[in-house]
């Protein structure tokens, strides 16, 4: 198992599976794991060389007990979701750069699409806890199915639920109502993470209304430390950025949208 030098272990605390999709995987660590809202971590069980490299996962929450919002989707992720409590797994934690946290007097938008929503359930928790201005909470999916964290966010937070189906909340594109919201929101700070059509949707309508926007954008990682390079997205100065070491968070005017698929 890789535990030196930038991994330690850790112990499965618990494996809650979430629908058929998703599963919620909480761990404990020796040492605790001083990450901030945005940042990741890379996560590698005890399974030889399938899959070789460790997997990238924005922190849900951190401490000596991190947890993770993980999508099956993969080889990785269907055996990160098949771990039970006691399972031996290594993390490097935390990576990355986090979210800015807005003045005080600045109400935060989130926009968080499906799997998107756990750097913002993290972030939403910090604001909570510093008694900032009420967030308003935008999470939006293609079918209830894939609100997995739709029972777990805060009461003390606005909360809109959009699915495509209908299924749940309002029926639509989570970016359908947005227009109208920063319209009427002054003095507001927006924050999005999900799909790349709901972040160049999010980045567009911030960019016309004047309104400051992060996005905590997901990629390919192998390595999460700047040396494989795999991460790299086309900046709006040209060139790239490499999301590990100047991401997962960045300004959306930072992105060439053009250039991203």
């Amino acid at each position: 198992m890789i535990t030196e030098p930038y991994f330690q272990k850790a112990i499965v605390q618990s494996n809650q599976r979430l629908g058929s999709s998703y599963t919620l995987l909480k761990l404990k660590v020796p040492k605790k794991i001083d990450g901030l809202p945005g940042q990741f971590a890379m996560l590698r069980g005890d399974w030889k060389y399938s899959p070789l490299w460790a997997r990238a996962f924005s922190l849900l929450r951190a401490g000596t007990t991190p947890s993770f919002l993980i999508k099956l989707v993969g080889e990785g992720t269907h055996r990160l979701a098949n771990l039970r409590a006691g399972d031996a797994i290594s993390i490097n934690a935390p990576l990355g750069r986090p979210f800015s946290i807005p003045a005080r007097g600045r109400r935060a938008l989130l926009i968080a699409g499906g799997v998107g929503a756990a750097p913002l359930f993290f972030l939403l928790n910090h604001l909570v806890a510093k008694h900032h201005t009420a967030p308003l909470v935008l999470y939006g999916g293609r079918s209830l199915e894939d609100l997995p964290l739709a029972e777990k966010f805060s009461p003390q937070v606005e909360l809109m639920i959009m699915t495509e189906d209908g299924s749940a909340g309002r029926k639509g594109l989570v970016t359908s109502f947005l227009d109208g919201i920063l319209k009427d929101s002054e003095s507001s700070s927006l924050y999005a993470c999900g799909p790349i059509p709901m972040l160049k949707e999010v980045s567009r309508l911030s960019r016309q209304a004047g309104t400051p926007c992060e996005v905590s954008f997901e990629t390919t990682m192998a390595c999460g430390m700047g040396l494989c390079l795999g991460c790299a997205v086309p900046s709006s100065r040209g060139g790239y950025l490499y999301l590990c070491e100047e991401g997962p968070v960045v300004n959306a005017e930072s992105l060439d949208w053009n250039r991203i698929a």
